[in-house]
């Protein structure tokens, strides 16, 4: 995971093809963020639409002779859209990195879209002097 904030009040909009880039990388496992007051995880996107599942859904706590019926009730069954440009500039990105190969492919994935960008979301580094 990796915490961001891309904008003081709204996102800003030199961010969100960064934001479509991460979200269609293979090592992305998407990003939670949300919208004031309402927090979401974006999955995708579509044109210029982040698809999200909401996570909240107020209901009675979970009963001690749970069943298969009951735990149903506690997935998001639809996913949603909403204008990317309408999300809150605090997210947290995460990345899924299962092998060292993996890391390695998930460096060379970062450094090459960060050479031909100016506005990158986050950078990685070998070495980090102050």
């Amino acid at each position: 995971m990796i915490p961001v904030r891309l904008g003081t009040d709204k996102i800003s909009p030199v961010y969100l093809p960064h934001i479509k880039y991460i979200l269609a990388s293979k090592f992305s496992v998407g990003i939670i963020g949300g919208k004031p007051r309402a927090s979401l995880y974006f999955i995708g996107y579509q044109g210029d639409y982040v698809i999200y599942l909401d996570p909240h859904f107020v209901q009675p706590a979970v009963p001690k002779d749970l069943r298969k019926e009951d735990f149903e009730t506690y997935q998001c069954k639809v996913p949603l859209k909403m204008p990317l440009a309408d999300i809150d500039p605090s997210l947290a990105i995460g990345f899924f990195i299962k092998t060292e190969q993996d890391f390695e492919e998930f460096i060379e994935w970062q450094s090459s879209y960060q050479k031909i960008n100016n506005y990158c979301i986050f950078t990685l580094s070998k070495d980090f002097n102050f």
